[in-house]
């Protein structure tokens, strides 16, 4: 390696490290990038020599910082930016986020960081191109302070929303999660004695309570848990062609399918959505086991077939 190619590798190792750390000290950079001290400030002189504004403080606990205005040399590459531009056209379909964020803004100002070629190419781009969520308007007026809780692992008594009635509990909240156009916040329930998952439009908080001294599982641990499958009864079901296309749609039954057979574990803690699922075949699939997943799909099927008998009676 020649000594101007050796400078370049080194010089953006310290633009790497400083656009993720706009607060940091020499220590810390030198540890990061392997340079020794003098070095460090050498290229750290650079910079500033070529107009990024980097302050220094000294003595104790002192370190260099990066104005909020300073602006640093783009560290991603054209396709890169192509990329996270259309990922976050997909947030303007969300109605509510847990960060401060103008959708609209953020774009056009990544949009601004491309030369005009790769501006028009994205243009074209976005024409016959789309990434999108589901669109869902659920007012979630308790996003940030759940968020907030789960940062701080605090107990929070609210009243819920389920199904069947309004409920005061003692939780903590895990952390949450957009499914669907719908956010979720599994939470450690006092009353239940154990993990359970709420929808946030449901949640209203009455009163922030301490920090709770038990440590519980991270969001990913129990996603991880609650999509395991942990049946010892298989689901078996048959399908129509039409349900096999139907299925692919599905992740926990899309790979599951031989010939026309369903044949799959799923996990019991989401057993409500699971027969909702399996509801939306229609006609499309006939389910076969286990008996108490039959016998629900039958209640329901029933009590539609009743209600829609009840409607042309009347209509008659």
């Amino acid at each position: 390696m020649t000594d101007t190619t050796s400078d370049v590798a080194r010089i953006l190792k310290i633009i790497d490290f400083i656009s993720l750390n706009e607060i940091f000290s020499l220590d810390q950079l030198i540890e990061e990038t392997g340079i020794s001290r003098r070095t460090a400030h050498r290229y750290l002189k650079k910079l500033i020599d070529a107009g990024i504004e980097i302050e220094s403080s000294p003595g104790r606990g002192g370190g260099f910082r990066v104005k909020a205005h300073g602006k640093l040399p783009k560290m991603m590459s054209n396709d890169e930016l192509i990329a996270l531009l259309f990922t976050t056209g997909m947030l303007k379909n969300i109605d509510a986020l847990p960060f401060e964020f103008q959708t609209e803004q953020s774009i056009r100002r990544l949009r601004n960081e491309l030369p005009k070629n790769k501006q028009y190419l994205f243009d074209r781009l976005s024409e016959v191109t789309e990434l999108s969520v589901s669109k869902r308007v659920f007012p979630v007026p308790e996003l940030l302070r759940l968020q907030r809780a789960a940062v701080e692992n605090r107990m929070l008594r609210v009243q819920y929303r389920s199904a069947s009635q309004l409920c005061e509990r003692i939780i903590t909240p895990i952390g949450i999660y957009l499914l669907d156009g719908i956010w979720y916040c599994p939470a450690f329930c006092r009353r239940r004695q154990q993990e359970r998952l709420f929808r946030v439009d449901r949640i209203h908080i009455v009163a922030i309570l301490d920090i709770d001294s038990k440590k519980h599982s991270s969001l990913r641990e129990w996603r991880e848990n609650y999509d395991s499958p942990d049946s010892k009864e298989p689901l078996i079901a048959t399908l129509t062609a039409r349900g096999i296309i139907r299925a692919q749609a599905i992740p926990w039954i899309d790979g599951q399918i031989d010939g026309f057979k369903l044949h799959t574990y799923y996990s019991s803690s989401r057993q409500h959505s699971i027969i909702e699922d399996l509801l939306s075949f229609g006609p499309e699939i006939i389910v076969h086991h286990p008996p108490e997943i039959v016998a629900e799909l039958h209640q329901k099927i029933a009590k539609s077939y009743e209600n829609y008998q009840k409607l042309y009676a009347k209509q008659k």
